[in-house]
Protein backbone atom coordinates (compact mmCIF):
# COMPACT_ATOMS: atom_id res chain seq x y z
CA UNK A 1 0.00 0.00 0.00
CA UNK A 2 1.42 3.41 -0.95
CA UNK A 3 1.39 6.39 1.41
CA UNK A 4 -1.25 8.07 -0.76
CA UNK A 5 -3.44 4.96 -0.57
CA UNK A 6 -2.99 4.75 3.19
CA UNK A 7 -3.85 8.41 3.85
CA UNK A 8 -6.76 8.39 1.36
CA UNK A 9 -8.30 5.24 2.81
CA UNK A 10 -11.71 5.75 4.46
CA UNK A 11 -10.38 3.57 7.29
CA UNK A 12 -7.50 5.95 8.09
CA UNK A 13 -7.88 7.68 11.44
CA UNK A 14 -5.70 10.68 12.22
CA UNK A 15 -3.87 9.86 15.46
CA UNK A 16 -3.72 12.26 18.39
CA UNK A 17 -0.63 14.45 18.69
CA UNK A 18 2.28 13.00 20.68
CA UNK A 19 2.17 14.17 24.28
CA UNK A 20 5.69 15.61 24.34
CA UNK A 21 4.69 17.88 21.44
CA UNK A 22 1.45 18.90 23.18
CA UNK A 23 3.59 19.86 26.18
CA UNK A 24 6.03 21.78 23.96
CA UNK A 25 3.23 23.66 22.16
CA UNK A 26 1.81 24.72 25.53
CA UNK A 27 5.24 25.82 26.80
CA UNK A 28 6.45 27.86 23.82
CA UNK A 29 5.03 31.33 23.10
CA UNK A 30 2.80 31.69 20.02
CA UNK A 31 3.95 33.45 16.89
CA UNK A 32 6.87 31.25 15.85
CA UNK A 33 7.53 29.61 12.50
CA UNK A 34 7.31 25.80 12.50
CA UNK A 35 8.44 23.37 9.81
CA UNK A 36 6.86 19.91 10.02
CA UNK A 37 8.93 17.50 7.89
CA UNK A 38 7.31 14.22 6.80
CA UNK A 39 4.17 15.64 8.40
CA UNK A 40 1.83 12.80 7.45
CA UNK A 41 -1.77 13.75 8.28
CA UNK A 42 -0.64 16.98 9.92
CA UNK A 43 -1.58 16.21 13.50
CA UNK A 44 1.41 18.16 14.87
CA UNK A 45 1.04 20.92 12.27
CA UNK A 46 -2.57 21.44 13.41
CA UNK A 47 -1.50 21.43 17.05
CA UNK A 48 1.03 24.24 16.59
CA UNK A 49 -1.22 26.20 14.20
CA UNK A 50 -3.93 26.11 16.90
CA UNK A 51 -1.34 27.54 19.32
CA UNK A 52 -0.71 30.54 17.06
CA UNK A 53 2.28 29.33 15.06
CA UNK A 54 2.84 29.86 11.34
CA UNK A 55 3.20 26.28 10.06
CA UNK A 56 4.62 24.79 6.87
CA UNK A 57 3.91 21.06 6.51
CA UNK A 58 6.04 19.01 4.10
CA UNK A 59 5.37 15.45 2.92
CA UNK A 60 5.78 13.33 -0.21
CA UNK A 61 2.14 12.22 -0.12
CA UNK A 62 -0.51 14.44 -1.72
CA UNK A 63 -3.21 12.60 0.24
CA UNK A 64 -1.39 13.29 3.53
CA UNK A 65 -1.06 16.96 2.66
CA UNK A 66 -4.78 17.15 1.87
CA UNK A 67 -5.50 15.88 5.39
CA UNK A 68 -3.01 18.37 6.85
CA UNK A 69 -4.48 21.35 5.01
CA UNK A 70 -7.99 20.32 6.11
CA UNK A 71 -6.86 20.00 9.74
CA UNK A 72 -6.30 23.76 10.22
CA UNK A 73 -6.57 26.78 7.94
CA UNK A 74 -3.20 28.10 9.19
CA UNK A 75 -1.14 25.33 7.58
CA UNK A 76 0.78 25.87 4.34
CA UNK A 77 1.66 22.59 2.60
CA UNK A 78 4.49 21.58 0.27
CA UNK A 79 4.87 18.25 -1.52
CA UNK A 80 8.56 17.28 -1.41
CA UNK A 81 10.53 14.04 -1.02
CA UNK A 82 13.08 15.40 1.52
CA UNK A 83 16.08 13.64 0.02
CA UNK A 84 18.17 16.76 -0.54
CA UNK A 85 18.73 20.08 1.25
CA UNK A 86 16.96 21.84 -1.62
CA UNK A 87 13.79 20.12 -0.47
CA UNK A 88 13.67 22.30 2.65
CA UNK A 89 11.60 25.44 2.22
CA UNK A 90 13.51 28.63 3.07
CA UNK A 91 13.54 29.61 6.74
CA UNK A 92 14.30 30.78 9.23
CA UNK A 93 12.45 28.23 11.35
CA UNK A 94 11.93 28.56 15.09
CA UNK A 95 10.99 24.88 15.36
CA UNK A 96 11.40 21.89 13.07
CA UNK A 97 9.42 18.74 13.86
CA UNK A 98 10.09 15.23 12.53
CA UNK A 99 8.08 12.29 13.85
CA UNK A 100 8.07 8.64 12.85
CA UNK A 101 10.33 9.24 9.85
CA UNK A 102 14.00 8.31 9.79
CA UNK A 103 16.52 9.70 7.37
CA UNK A 104 19.83 10.03 9.20
CA UNK A 105 21.19 12.53 6.67
CA UNK A 106 18.09 14.69 7.07
CA UNK A 107 18.65 14.71 10.84
CA UNK A 108 22.27 15.83 10.39
CA UNK A 109 21.27 18.79 8.18
CA UNK A 110 17.96 19.69 9.79
CA UNK A 111 17.15 23.40 9.76
CA UNK A 112 15.76 25.41 12.65
CA UNK A 113 16.64 26.98 15.97
CA UNK A 114 14.92 24.17 17.88
CA UNK A 115 14.05 20.62 16.85
CA UNK A 116 11.49 18.17 18.18
CA UNK A 117 11.95 14.60 17.00
CA UNK A 118 10.34 11.23 17.72
CA UNK A 119 11.63 8.13 15.95
CA UNK A 120 11.01 4.40 16.53
CA UNK A 121 13.80 2.34 18.09
CA UNK A 122 15.14 -1.14 17.58
CA UNK A 123 13.01 -3.00 20.12
CA UNK A 124 13.86 -6.65 20.82
CA UNK A 125 10.95 -7.23 23.23
CA UNK A 126 8.64 -10.16 22.51
CA UNK A 127 5.43 -9.24 20.74
CA UNK A 128 6.62 -5.94 19.23
CA UNK A 129 5.39 -5.39 15.66
CA UNK A 130 8.11 -6.11 13.10
CA UNK A 131 9.48 -3.14 11.19
CA UNK A 132 12.20 -2.62 8.60
CA UNK A 133 15.40 -2.03 10.65
CA UNK A 134 16.55 0.64 8.16
CA UNK A 135 13.87 2.91 9.67
CA UNK A 136 14.80 2.28 13.30
CA UNK A 137 17.29 4.03 15.56
CA UNK A 138 19.64 2.18 17.85
CA UNK A 139 19.37 3.01 21.55
CA UNK A 140 21.19 6.30 22.22
CA UNK A 141 21.66 7.10 18.51
CA UNK A 142 19.37 10.16 18.50
CA UNK A 143 21.28 11.72 21.40
CA UNK A 144 24.58 11.07 19.61
CA UNK A 145 23.34 12.77 16.42
CA UNK A 146 22.47 15.89 18.43
CA UNK A 147 25.43 15.80 20.82
CA UNK A 148 27.39 18.53 19.02
CA UNK A 149 25.95 21.97 18.32
CA UNK A 150 22.73 21.34 20.22
CA UNK A 151 21.53 21.68 23.82
CA UNK A 152 19.13 18.83 24.60
CA UNK A 153 16.09 20.13 26.49
CA UNK A 154 14.15 16.87 26.57
CA UNK A 155 15.03 13.26 25.91
CA UNK A 156 12.92 10.24 26.70
CA UNK A 157 12.70 6.67 25.53
CA UNK A 158 9.12 5.44 25.64
CA UNK A 159 8.48 1.77 26.32
CA UNK A 160 4.79 1.13 25.69
CA UNK A 161 3.31 -2.33 26.01
CA UNK A 162 3.81 -4.55 22.94
CA UNK A 163 2.84 -4.66 20.15
CA UNK A 164 3.72 -0.92 20.23
CA UNK A 165 7.37 -0.12 19.61
CA UNK A 166 9.68 1.99 21.79
CA UNK A 167 10.28 5.53 20.53
CA UNK A 168 13.08 8.04 21.22
CA UNK A 169 11.81 11.61 21.80
CA UNK A 170 14.16 14.59 21.69
CA UNK A 171 13.77 18.36 21.88
CA UNK A 172 16.98 20.34 21.35
CA UNK A 173 17.97 23.96 20.93
CA UNK A 174 20.74 24.88 18.49
CA UNK A 175 23.70 26.21 20.47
Amino acid sequence: MTWDERFASPDYVVPAPMQFLVDLAERLPPGGRMLDLACGSGRHSALFAAHGWSVTAVDSSAAALALASNAHSGIATLQRDLTSPEDFPPGPWDLTVVTLYLDRELLRRIPGARVAIAIPLVDPRDGVRPMNPAYLLESGELRRIFATGWEVEHYRKTSPAPPARSIAELVALRS
